[in-house]
């Protein structure tokens, strides 16, 4: 979303393996947050929310 002429907000969704632990998604998330960051400084806000393939699976097989 921009906000301004150089700022822009990301917001991502991220899916991970079960086999992931909880230390190597943060790693994973502060890792690409540097990444893209210093490719496109004119993103000034990042919003992660990230979920497991497992967790994912069972909300989507819930009864509506």
């Amino acid at each position: 979303m921009q906000l301004a002429p150089q700022e822009v907000l990301l917001n991502l969704e991220l899916q991970f393996s079960k086999n992931f632990t909880g230390e190597e998604i943060a790693l994973t998330v502060d890792n690409l947050e540097t990444k893209i960051r210093q490719k496109h400084p004119e993103i000034k806000q990042i919003f992660i929310e990230a979920k497991s393939l497992a967790a994912s699976r069972k909300y989507s097989q819930l009864p509506e």
